[in-house]
């Protein structure tokens, strides 16, 4: 690690601390009411992508692998799927910011199966 990926970490922590303790206290009493991976059986290939330049490269090999696949995406390669007409079949969120503004214009009510990370904002559900 060079000094400077150890100052960007370091500014990270600095920055979101409080809002990760912040998002994970609240979020604890959900999580308990919540079903667990376990739930989830895959007898197939698991597809994860990811957020870049190959994405949109890749559209035909995505699309001949629905439904053949198990297709997983974070919330951030989510508009992308949507404007492509792709729909995923996991889509997590690990992102502490509030990711409402990012999802509102989604069509979300397709995929099966939504995951947030415990610091999630307790405000995207």
């Amino acid at each position: 690690m060079t000094g400077h990926e150890s100052n960007v970490g370091r500014a990270t922590i600095a920055h979101f601390a409080s809002h990760w303790l912040a998002h994970g206290f609240a979020n604890l009493p959900r999580l308990l009411t919540l079903p667990t991976l376990a739930r989830l059986s895959v007898a197939g290939p698991v597809v994860v992508v990811g957020l870049g330049p190959s994405l949109e490269r890749n559209i035909e090999h995505l699309t001949r692998a629905r439904g053949r696949a198990l297709l997983v995406t974070s919330t951030h390669a989510l508009t992308t799927f949507d404007r492509l007409g792709i729909v995923p079949d996991v889509v997590v969120a690990i992102d502490v910011q509030d990711l409402r503004w990012q999802l509102a214009s989604l069509t979300l009510e397709r995929v099966p199966v939504g995951l947030a990370g415990v610091t999630v904002n307790p405000e995207v559900r």
